[in-house]
């Protein structure tokens, strides 16, 4: 045989290929990132100039999960305004930022904690996708039982 055994080869060379494949991921996490920060601010009118990777970023700390990019923007009144901004696939797009950024609507929902295991929300979703947990109670059928 022209091959050893897999039992015979060492262990770090048996997961040599973890390490192409973890950076292949990263940079396709990296492309849907911009894709999705790029339609967060075209939906609210702006204009993006400049998305980098900011991985100490202002929020990194908060969540491990959460990626951090340092965004530039053009506001539809033409204001450039540079933010940072936090994404995964799961919590959409929210500002690190307690104030909204420049040329978004004062009253829209940004992501929520969970309350249970403390991932973050979505602002359009009720669950939490990594417990499970929903802040809003089961709806009272006509009978005044809970469903």
């Amino acid at each position: 045989m022209l091959y050893p055994s897999m039992l015979d080869t060492p262990l770090e060379v048996r997961f040599w290929w973890l390490i192409p494949l973890g950076l292949v991921w990263r940079i396709i996490e990296d492309r849907l990132d911009r894709k999705r920060i790029r339609e967060h601010v075209t939906q609210s009118g702006g204009r993006v100039l400049s998305i980098c990777w900011s991985p100490f970023g202002l929020g990194w700390f908060r969540e491990a999960s959460d990626r951090i990019y340092e965004v530039t923007y053009e506001t539809k009144a033409g204001k450039l305004v540079t933010v940072n901004c936090m994404t995964s696939i799961t919590a959409g797009v929210y500002w690190a930022s307690d104030k909204v950024p420049d040329g978004f609507p004062e009253d829209e929902p940004s992501a929520a904690e969970c309350l249970s295991c403390g991932h973050r929300i979505a602002a359009k979703e009720t669950r939490c996708p990594k417990c499970g947990w929903s802040y809003e109670t089961p709806s009272a059928d006509r009978s005044g039982t809970q469903s």
